[in-house]
């Protein structure tokens, strides 16, 4: 290897390294960050809205929950499993049910209760 061609692997890998670290720098925070917390979504169950429903301790793993045919995302709060559900403009005032299926395939029943929304009137 000529003293030209060493200058130029050298060059490269300085050149990789600072970027190496800026991606781990990047990277770390989202890494450190623990269990999120549900606490800052403020649940409101009108159409447009958003339903937080409690499942109970966040212990068992492999559970999903379904609202019709759609999937509901999970999270854990506070050792606390809760399903977020984004509810559509067109759903209908009344009790929704949720299916919620446990790890061993069994499945159990939850439910939220959409209502009506308090419209402000235009000026």
């Amino acid at each position: 290897m000529n003293k030209a061609s060493f200058s130029l692997a050298l060059t490269r890998h300085l050149l990789r390294v600072p970027a190496l670290w800026l991606c781990a720098a990047l990277w770390t925070p989202l890494a450190t960050i623990a269990a999120p917390d549900a606490s800052f979504i403020e649940a409101s169950e009108v159409p447009g809205g958003i339903a937080i429903v409690d499942l109970g301790p966040a212990a068992e793993s492999g559970i999903s929950v379904r609202w019709g045919k759609r999937p509901i995302a999970l999270m854990n709060s506070a050792g606390r499993l809760q399903a977020l559900i984004g509810i559509p403009l067109s759903t209908k005032p009344g009790t929704q049910e949720l299916s919620v299926t446990l790890a061993d395939g069994s499945t159990k029943a939850a439910s939220f209760t959409s209502r009506v929304s308090r419209r402000i009137p235009a000026p």
